[in-house]
């Protein structure tokens, strides 16, 4: 170890945040996905050119803006960084997202285990629930059963993600499975 810290344990830190924020984002439909028509000939970006009217919530007025926040439905609601009652928020939309979607719901998806599959599948998400199979137009209202749909892919979405990082997480460590509540880090209990 150096003054600096050991940098093998700096470098998978770093590679681990990666994978973690890659595979999110991969489950994000609007990571993989762009419009392009007459209005966005170059492409809307993913949704960050196509404006939107949310009226729950002014600030969510672009399309990508509005599924990076979960529909409205969690990401407000964590501040961060975590504390016991932040933490105890984030359990609670855990516990409910695998309730609604367990492991055993989602067999044949987890069968795919390359990034370029989970990237295509985002992106048909895209086109048939975040542009709503091209019905939904740039400055358009986003209305209530918009609203559930994407809530309810997110969900999928959110879940799926989140077993398919555990199942790279457990494939890396060599096939132990653990849970992070029963590990012991850095000589503190968790």
């Amino acid at each position: 170890m150096n003054s600096k810290g050991d940098l093998s344990v700096i470098g998978k830190s770093i590679c681990m945040r990666l994978l973690i924020h890659i595979i999110g984002d991969i489950h994000q439909p609007l990571h993989t996905a762009s419009l392009f028509s007459k209005e966005f000939p170059t492409g809307d970006m993913g949704g960050n050119l196509f404006k939107i009217t949310y009226p729950s919530k002014k600030t969510l007025n672009e399309l990508h803006v509005f599924w990076d926040a979960a529909a409205n439905n969690y990401s407000a609601s964590i501040e961060v960084p975590l504390n016991d009652k932040e933490y105890d928020k984030l359990q609670s939309i855990a516990t409910y997202v695998t309730s609604q979607w367990p492991r055993e719901k989602l067999q044949d998806e987890l069968k795919q285990k390359s990034f370029e599959e989970w990237a295509r599948e985002s992106s048909k998400h895209a086109y048939e629930v975040s542009y709503d199979l091209l019905n939904l137009h740039n400055n358009d209202t986003i209305t209530t059963e918009y609203e559930q749909k994407a809530r309810l892919l997110i969900d999928h979405q959110i879940a799926l993600g989140g077993y398919r990082l555990a199942d790279a997480l457990t494939e890396m460590l060599g096939g132990k499975s653990t849970t992070f509540t029963e590990q012991k880090i850095d000589g503190i209990d968790n």
